[in-house]
């Protein structure tokens, strides 16, 4: 089902479509002008080095090969009511793997997370963060998001003999664009919408993807990651079990002893001392344990004296028009 969900500011997040590749090409945002496109410029506008247009890495979409598309509405606050961006979203896989792990079940009985960031409010993700920005200029406005094979794959099952690739799709984009015009009347009056959930791939539609039109001019395709801050637990809140005779004392009042680089662990009732290495996941595991003897999840939880990297997990892109000032990418939190 299509959702919509106001934020605090006014402002609103959409899901718009959810669209499936196919295994024989990737998903292009390209300048709808260039639409259609006669069969013997296919090559050269999507196949090649062509400036204008960007394709989507299909290896990072969900395992089905699935990305879901959102819109961001502007805050109804303010004097113009106008879409901000297209958002393109990954389920996220990582976060379901580390729910899977975590409850010891099979991929099926883990609860998804896909809508609004759930999952990654649930992990307390802090941080989306932008390494990659890559551009297209639309002449007229018109985006279209193609995929050439699917149409390709199409009229080679019918035997269909296509002068033009496109076509459909920019005849679409006027669909799409009412669906907009309706929502931007729609927004101020609801804070939930929810509505036929549209899926677009080779078996739904004779589209072969999808299209709006926005604004003139150039766009800008940021591809987003989403970063976790590891739960720091201080050594109050920790016990240390010695593997020698399975004592257990308190962290903060351990005997430890650095030789050499290497930290050990003092038991003096034994007359041993045992090497801390963090990158034994078995040992960190088995020694350090919290007050009530339950295990530390070390993907995402650690220890005060201890660093640990970010989990980072690939988030998907964000389509906005090309501006000077600056913006946050923030997470879908409602």
């Amino acid at each position: 089902m299509n959702l919509l969900k106001k934020n605090k500011d006014g402002s609103a997040y959409y899901l718009w479509k959810s669209y499936q590749r196919l295994e024989g090409g990737n998903l292009q945002l390209l300048d709808g002008s260039d639409l259609p496109i006669k069969s013997d410029m296919v090559n050269t506008i999507l196949k090649n080095d062509y400036k204008n247009r960007f394709e989507f890495d299909g290896d990072k979409f969900d395992s089905s090969g699935t990305v879901e598309i959102y819109l961001k509405f502007s805050s109804i606050n303010s004097s113009n009511l106008d879409l901000e961006e297209i958002r393109f979203y990954v389920p996220p896989k990582e976060v379901n793997k580390m729910e899977q792990d975590r409850l010891g079940v099979s991929n099926d009985e883990v609860e998804y997370f896909g809508l609004y960031d759930e999952a990654y409010k649930k992990f307390e993700y802090q941080l989306l963060e932008i390494p990659v920005t890559s551009n297209i200029n639309s002449k007229n406005g018109l985006l279209a998001f193609y995929n050439p094979d699917d149409e390709e794959i199409k009229n080679i099952v019918e035997s269909t003999d296509v002068k033009t690739f496109g076509k459909k799709l920019k005849q679409n984009i006027k669909r799409h664009n009412k669906e907009i015009e309706k929502l931007l009347k729609i927004i101020p009056h609801f804070d939930h919408i929810t509505e036929p959930y549209e899926v677009i791939n080779y078996d739904a539609s004779e589209e072969h993807g999808f299209g709006i039109e926005w604004k003139q001019g150039e766009y800008d395709i940021h591809e987003v990651f989403a970063h976790q801050k590891t739960q720091i637990f201080s050594k109050q809140e920790i016990n240390i079990h010695l593997p020698c005779c399975n004592k257990v004392i308190d962290y903060e009042k351990a005997e430890l002893i650095n030789r050499w680089g290497v930290e050990y662990i003092r038991c003096s009732k034994c007359d041993k001392n045992h090497p801390i290495s963090m990158k034994e996941e078995n040992l960190k595991n088995s020694i350090y344990k919290f007050k009530d003897s339950s295990e530390i999840d070390f993907s995402w939880q650690g220890i005060v004296d201890v660093i640990y990297p970010d989990t980072v997990s690939f988030y998907g892109w964000v389509i906005r028009p090309k501006t000077n000032e600056k913006f946050l990418i923030d997470f879908m939190y409602i």
